[in-house]
């Protein structure tokens, strides 16, 4: 007979038994026994048991989007899914970071940039990490590389502007600025 000797559960009395999540959990302790008796009356009993093991969660493709256009500006959403053979629902975890710098950004499922988090051409990584009910781990990752946005013009005037004569001495204003940061 099989007996899960962890729940005290009855499971099965023939020579095989196939496991699934509703009949044991990891770390469960499958016992089996077995009987034999001969003509004379006499008989012997043996045991043997098991322990489930756990199996590590699954996790899907980690997306982080949008993907191409990135900006200094820009707000990323990193998406994954996990499941697990053993039955339980993993609980999936973000961490954003800047491999260029090294730098930690985030451990939300969305992340801001600014000229100060990124800077053209900064590669970002989300790395999405399923954790099971026995807290066993599943990393995975994607990354996003960061362009650079064009420098901007604004207010461009000349000074004057009417009544311009040949001895005249013009001036050009203008105001510059550029969304990642830079000065031009």
């Amino acid at each position: 007979s099989w007996t899960n000797s962890t729940t005290g559960a009855l499971l099965g009395s023939g020579a095989t038994l196939s496991l699934n999540p509703a009949l044991v959990s990891p770390s469960d302790v499958i016992e089996c026994s077995a009987s034999a008796s001969d003509a004379d009356g006499e008989s012997v009993n043996a045991n043997s048991s098991v322990t489930i093991e756990n199996t590590l969660p699954i996790l899907s493709t980690v997306v982080v989007t949008p993907n191409s256009g990135i900006t200094t500006s820009e707000t990323l959403t990193c998406t994954a899914s996990a499941s697990d053979a053993d039955g339980d629902t993993p609980v999936v975890t973000y961490t954003w970071t800047n491999d260029t710098t090294g730098d930690t950004l985030s451990t939300s499922s969305s992340l801001t940039l600014t000229a100060t988090t990124a800077t053209p051409t900064d590669s970002i990584t989300c790395t999405a990490t399923a954790t099971d009910a026995t807290g066993a781990t599943t990393s995975d990752d994607a990354s996003v590389s960061v362009e650079n946005t064009d420098p901007t013009l604004s207010g461009l005037s000349i000074t004057p502007n009417s009544n311009i004569t040949t001895s005249e001495t013009l001036t050009c204003a203008v105001s510059a600025s550029d969304a990642d940061g830079d000065t031009p």
